[in-house]
Parts: structure tokens; C-alpha cells; sequence
């Protein structure tokens, strides 16, 4: 499972993903500054599982650009430490191995949300 984090993704929790063993993209070194859309057709194209703080991909995925998405994990957290949202993530991936595979997954403070997207 291979993962595209997105700009507003903190490096810290990039590197404790990384130093889990997780395949982490990072779009700040790559593609800074790139539209939304483009980061989700690169994701698309690399079959990598985006992760953001952005609601417009959550936007982007009621519509048709999502067609052969992996998944996107959209974090919507008010307060929280830099390596909160990699905590999240492993202990999710954890519990259950393709947990975010072709799933919109919601990330609340006290809940998680996901819905197919292929």
C-alpha cells in the first residue's frame, strides 16, 4: 500500500509513517503548488492512497475524477499534535490491513466515516 501526502500533511507524521515502514509520497517535494486535481490523477496514476486535511478532494470525490482511485483519507481533526494523524494511521492499518483501499475515509476527532469510491 503505497500513500501520496498531500501539502497540508505535517512532515512529521510523514517520517514516523516512513520510519513505520510505510510507503509515503510527498507532494511538497514533487508537485508543490499543483491543482488538486492534478495530485489526484497522480495518485491515480502511481495507485497511491492520498492522504489530506483538504475538503475539496472530498468534493472532487462525488464527482467522475475519482474513476481507478486507490482511496483518499481526509482528516478532518480541530486539535491535534503533528504526529497525531500517523498515530491514526497505524493503528487503523493495524486493526485492519486494506482499511482505506477504494474507500473515501473521513477522519473526525471521535470517529472514523468511509464510503466506497470505485
Amino acid at each position: 500500500m503505497q500513500f501520496l501526502a498531500d501539502e497540508n500533511f505535517h512532515l512529521e507524521s510523514i517520517n514516523l509513517l516512513i520510519t513505520r515502514g510505510f510507503q509515503v509520497g510527498k507532494v511538497a517535494m514533487v508537485y508543490q503548488g499543483k491543482p488538486d486535481i492534478f495530485l489526484l490523477q497522480k495518485a491515480i496514476l502511481n495507485k497511491e492512497i492520498l492522504l489530506t486535511f483538504n475538503k475539496n478532494f472530498g468534493e472532487l470525490s462525488y464527482k467522475s475524477f475519482i474513476k481507478g482511485c486507490q482511496g483518499i483519507v481526509l482528516f478532518q481533526l480541530d486539535q491535534y499534535l503533528p504526529s497525531t494523524p500517523a498515530l491514526i494511521l497505524i493503528q487503523l492499518k493495524t486493526e485492519v490491513e486494506d482499511i482505506f483501499t477504494n474507500n473515501l475515509t473521513f477522519i473526525y476527532e471521535h470517529k472514523i466515516r468511509q464510503r466506497p469510491i470505485n
